[in-house]
C-alpha cells in the first residue's frame, strides 16, 4: 500500500469565504500562541529548574481554553476546536524536527506571508451528490460546492485533509492509500543527469530544457521586478500613514497571483519531464545524489539552481518509480560522472565548468557533456548492482505473470 493524493478545487460562497478566512487565521494564531508558551518555558530557566515537568499539548490546549473563556482571545469563536488543535500539534513536530535537525527553529507565522490553510476533521468530512453538483460538508462553513475529478472518485478514508487558499482559489487535499499494481518493465537502465542549462539529460540521448529560459517564465519574471518595484514605492509612501493603502494591497495581490503563475508553470513542467523519464518503464533510473544545499552556497550559481528544483524533480521521480515498480537509484556524489569517458573510461581532470563539450585525450571520443555523464550514470549502476537488476527483473516478470493469471 502507497499513499497518493488529490487536490480537488472548492467554491465557496461569499459568506463561507469569509468563514473560510477567519479560520485560516485562527490556526495561525493557535500555533502563534502555543509558540509563544513555549518560548516563555525556554526562557523561563528557573521555572525549569524548580519544576522539571514541560508543557504538553494538552496543557497549552487547557491554558487556550482557559484565556477564551476570560475573554482574552476573541478570535478563538467560530473556530473549530480540531483546527486548534491540530495547529499545537503541528508546532510540536516543527520543535521534534528542530532538535533532530531536520528543520530550522520554528518561527512566527506572518499575517501577510503565511500560507492561509488549516486541518479539517475526517469524520466530519462527506461528500453529497457525485454525480451532479457536488458538495462536501467543511467543520465550521457547512456545505461547499466541490470539483470532483472526471472519474468523480472521492476517496472512503481520506488521511490528513487540509483547506488551503493560494490567493486565488480554494483546494481540498486529502491523502488516501492504494495498492501497487505491479507493471510490466523493460530491462532498461537509465542515467539521469541534471544541470543548469538542461534541466535534466538521459542516457538514452532526451534533453529536457531549462523552462525558466522561455520567454513565457522571463516574463512573468520581469513583471515580478516591476512590481516589487511599485510596492517598494507605495510602501515608502503608505509609511507616512498608518493605514495601507488599496494601491499597495492590489499590488502584493498581482505578486501573489504572479508568483502563483511561475509555480504552476514549473509544477506542470516537472510532472511532464517525470513522467517521459518512466515511459520506456526501464527497470531502474539512476540519479546524481547531489548535495543541493552545499551548491546553493555558490553566490553564482545559487539563483540558478533554486530555479532549476533539482529536489522537486527528483521526489517526483521517486514517487512516480514506486507507483510502477522502477528502483530509483542514487548514484554517489563522489563518483566523477562528468569526467569520465563513457567509451573508454578515462577521468579528464581538467574539465572545466563552461566545457559543453566532452572530448576524451584516449579514444578521441566528442560528445555532449550532459549525455556523457548521463551514460557514466547507467554504466556504473550496470556494473556496480548486477545482482539485484537480476533479482528486480525477475521479481517484477514474476509479479506480472501473477497479476495476468488473476485477472
Amino acid at each position: 500500500m502507497i499513499l497518493r493524493g488529490m487536490k480537488l478545487p472548492l467554491f465557496p460562497t461569499k459568506e463561507q469565504e469569509e468563514k473560510l478566512f477567519h479560520i485560516c487565521h485562527g490556526a495561525r494564531k493557535a500555533y502563534n500562541y502555543a509558540l509563544e508558551r513555549k518560548i516563555e518555558e525556554y526562557e523561563d530557566y528557573d521555572a525549569l529548574i524548580c519544576d522539571t515537568t514541560y508543557l504538553t499539548q494538552k496543557d497549552i490546549r487547557h491554558s487556550l481554553d482557559e484565556d477564551w473563556r476570560d475573554g482574552k482571545l476573541d478570535w478563538v469563536s467560530g473556530v473549530p476546536e480540531a483546527v486548534t488543535k491540530r495547529s499545537i500539534d503541528d508546532l510540536f513536530k516543527a520543535y521534534t524536527n528542530f532538535f533532530k535537525k531536520r528543520a530550522r527553529r520554528p518561527k512566527f507565522k506572518s499575517y501577510r506571508t503565511a500560507k492561509l490553510s488549516f486541518y479539517q476533521r475526517v469524520d466530519n468530512l462527506r461528500l453529497f451528490d457525485r454525480n451532479t453538483d457536488s458538495k462536501v460538508t467543511l467543520t465550521g462553513v457547512g456545505r461547499v460546492a466541490i470539483q470532483l475529478q472526471k472519474d468523480k472518485f472521492f476517496p472512503n478514508r481520506p488521511i490528513n485533509p487540509r483547506v488551503s487558499y493560494d490567493g486565488k482559489h480554494w483546494y481540498l487535499s486529502v491523502a488516501y492509500e492504494v495498492e501497487i499494481i505491479p507493471e510490466a518493465l523493460s530491462d532498461k537502465v537509465i542515467g539521469v543527469d541534471v544541470g543548469i542549462l538542461n534541466l535534466a539529460t538521459t542516457s538514452e540521448g532526451k534533453q529536457y530544457e531549462n523552462i525558466n529560459k522561455t520567454r513565457r517564465v522571463i516574463n512573468l519574471t520581469k513583471r515580478i521586478k516591476r512590481l516589487n518595484r511599485r510596492a517598494a514605492r507605495q510602501r515608502e509612501a503608505s509609511r507616512k500613514g498608518e493605514k495601507k493603502s488599496n494601491s499597495l494591497k492590489k499590488t502584493e495581490n498581482k505578486l501573489k497571483l504572479t508568483y502563483r503563475r511561475i509555480g504552476n508553470i514549473n509544477n506542470t513542467y516537472l510532472h511532464e519531464v517525470s513522467k517521459d523519464i518512466l515511459s520506456s518503464k526501464p527497470s531502474i533510473v539512476g540519479i546524481e545524489d547531489l548535495n543541493i544545499s552545499g551548491m546553493m552556497k555558490n553566490k553564482h550559481l545559487a539563483r540558478s539552481i533554486q530555479e532549476q528544483r533539482w529536489y522537486k524533480l527528483f521526489t517526483y521521480l521517486n514517487y512516480k518509480a514506486e507507483n510502477q515498480g522502477t528502483q530509483l537509484i542514487k548514484v554517489s556524489r563522489t563518483y566523477p560522472s562528468s569526467k569520465t569517458c563513457s567509451s573508454c573510461g578515462h577521468t579528464k581532470q581538467n574539465l572545466n565548468l563552461s566545457d559543453r563539450r566532452f572530448i576524451c585525450p584516449i579514444c578521441g571520443l566528442i560528445e555532449d557533456r550532459d549525455i556523457n555523464a548521463a551514460i557514466n550514470i547507467a554504466h556504473y549502476i550496470e556494473q556496480s548492482i548486477p545482482s539485484p537488476l537480476a533479482e528486480i527483473q525477475a521479481i517484477t516478470s514474476e509479479n506480472w505473470s501473477t497479476a495476468e493469471r488473476s485477472s
